[in-house]
């Protein structure tokens, strides 16, 4: 049997885009794992595919700012407190327009009409995950000041229980009957 043109655009569409592996694009379309494994081989799906991924990651993403303005330095040499506070604020207010765009959009696709396949779903879990971990770390809220984490819970005595020692037979020549 040969495969048509339009199989092929689109079983290499839906592995570009990110909608499966190439086991999972050969069963939806019906053709032979190692078919399609040629054929990614030879035309380069996999360099194509990260090339996609990044396209679209950089639609996500705002430019990297070209330099850092010039490091306002203190009559002592050390960086001023005023400037200081500037970069925390500026940061902030950058990450957190970043993490609301995020937020947004994995909003967008969450409640489209359409549902998401496992694959995509999975997806948006992590980037859930990556955007809830950067808001914890943007916020500072981390941060545990003067405890440690305890490996297993706190037991609910305070006090070891008192253990008597077990008393030790005591050898008797005597016969036991």
């Amino acid at each position: 049997m040969s495969i048509t043109h339009e199989i092929w655009l689109r079983c290499k569409t839906d592995y570009l885009t990110g909608t499966g592996s190439l086991r999972v694009v050969a069963a939806r379309h019906g053709v032979a794992q190692s078919s399609i494994e040629k054929r990614a081989r030879k035309e380069e799906w996999t360099r194509l595919r990260r090339e996609f991924e990044k396209r679209q990651l950089e639609k996500l993403l705002p430019p990297a700012p070209p330099t850092l303005p010039p490091v306002p330095m203190a009559p002592d040499g050390a960086v001023s407190d005023e400037w200081l506070t500037k970069r925390v604020e500026i940061h902030y207010r950058k990450n957190t327009e970043l993490l609301d765009k995020t937020r947004t959009l994995l909003d967008a696709k969450l409640t489209a009409s359409e549902k998401p396949s496992a694959d995509e779903l999975g997806k948006m879990t992590t980037a859930l995950s990556g955007i809830v971990s950067a808001e914890i770390a943007l916020l500072g809220l981390n941060r545990k000041k003067g405890k440690s984490r305890r490996p297993y819970p706190r037991p609910y005595y305070a006090d070891p229980i008192p253990v008597e020692p077990i008393p030790t037979p005591t050898s008797t020549n005597e016969p036991t009957s």
